[in-house]
């Protein structure tokens, strides 16, 4: 027999077998199985984001990222490697990265807008498996994916071509802007060279803080058990280190002023 709905034509060719196809959005053939009662796609393999708009949420997919309204069935699938990372660029586009760097969703296009995370793409590992793309602040981007049991953070600057060989020791990076601490204005401001930056960043089991440029202070003693996640928000005192063992609190304000006291160049 044979069905369809907004998006999959449907047929049932066995008793035992059933496959669906479609035309992708960007053009080639999609086809979709059963396994144990459930189609194989059906599964979110990252983070989703909004379109445009609130009305439309983006979800990377096994066949590529799935197009959706805010309540319904599919508008349709894009056939895409990966499943890749979805973010929104500083220009506003729609893009995915993967290991075959960063491309506009729409557009199917090498985009020139971030050189750097394009690079960061092809830096992945093959094995890895993207989790999610986190646009921080107006150029940064954090990148959270897996590879072999293990997760990693690290974060790739839009304007620095040089921030792609992160990748390489895949450290956890949480960024702060720190430009309106009271401790920043009072301790960092005024130094030669300051920044507006505090990262905490986390490679194996070694902690340190960081301006993100020139300054750099590791932290002891170091952590215990794997990284599961590094909790952050703006407005609040201390970054979480939380692993499968223990949480660790990072003290912004006195991250700052142990900062302030390191010499240009230096790491501690």
């Amino acid at each position: 027999w044979l069905g369809e709905d907004s998006v999959w034509t449907y047929r049932h060719a066995a008793p035992d077998v059933a496959d669906a196809e479609t035309v992708a959005l960007n053009g080639p053939i999609l086809s979709r199985s059963l396994a144990a009662g459930r189609f194989t796609d059906l599964v979110a393999k990252g983070a989703p984001v909004f379109g445009a708009t609130s009305e439309e949420i983006y979800v990377p997919t096994p066949l590529g990222v799935g197009q959706f309204p805010a309540s319904g069935q599919a508008i349709g699938h894009y056939a895409l490697p990966g499943p890749p990372g979805l973010m929104h660029l500083p220009n506003g586009e729609l893009s995915t990265l993967s290991q075959k760097g960063l491309i506009g969703l729409e557009s199917g296009a090498v985009t020139g807008t971030c050189a750097s995370l394009h690079a960061a793409g092809f830096g992945l590992p093959p094995e890895a498996e993207l989790e999610k793309v986190e646009r921080v602040g107006d150029q940064d981007f954090r990148i959270l994916y897996s590879l072999a049991g293990r997760r990693f953070l690290p974060v790739v600057r839009c304007d620095d071509r040089a921030s792609s060989d992160l990748l390489r020791g895949a450290p956890w990076i949480s960024r702060a802007i720190a430009e309106e601490r009271r401790r920043h204005v009072s301790v960092m401001r005024p130094l030669q060279d300051s920044t507006a930056v505090l990262d905490v960043v986390i490679l194996e089991e070694a902690v340190a803080v960081s301006d993100g440029v020139r300054r750099r202070v590791s932290l002891e003693p170091g952590i215990d058990g794997n990284l599961r996640a590094l909790l952050n928000d703006e407005r609040a005192r201390a970054v979480l280190v939380v692993t499968d063992e223990d949480v660790y609190l990072v003290d912004k304000d006195a991250a700052i002023s142990t900062l302030s006291t390191t010499e240009i160049g230096a790491a501690q």
